[in-house]
């Protein structure tokens, strides 16, 4: 999901879910990614990781991290996994999960705005 468009940068929201639930921001440059790491767009990853500091940035994600309730999809005899049977406990987790997303997006959002 595209979140910031200025000249030919473009920034997008995206989720992932491998053993766990992971989402970040992304950055392309005249529609180029893999260039999160590159010095030139370190202030956006400085951005990102104002945030939040538990954004990590590598290549291909300007920032990513895991989501605060962290989920077990490899093991769905753990803890995290079994409390879903509750449908009031599935409900919390993933307005939880829903809601930290979009603070980060909408503060992204407004810290963008500014430069």
């Amino acid at each position: 999901m595209k979140v910031y468009e200025k000249e030919n940068i473009t920034i997008h929201f995206g989720i992932e879910i491998e053993n766990q639930i992971y989402f970040g921001f992304t950055i392309e440059n005249n529609n180029i990614g893999g260039i999160s790491n590159q010095r030139k767009y370190k202030n956006y990853v400085d951005i990102v990781k104002s945030i939040n500091s538990d954004y990590n940035n590598n290549k291909n994600w300007l920032g990513w991290r895991y989501t605060q309730n962290k989920l077990d999809f490899y093991n769905f005899d753990s803890v995290s996994m079994s409390s879903f049977s509750n449908r009031e406990k599935l409900d919390e987790t993933t307005t939880k999960i829903a809601n930290n997303i979009l603070n980060d997006i909408n503060a992204l959002k407004t810290k963008l705005e500014n430069i």
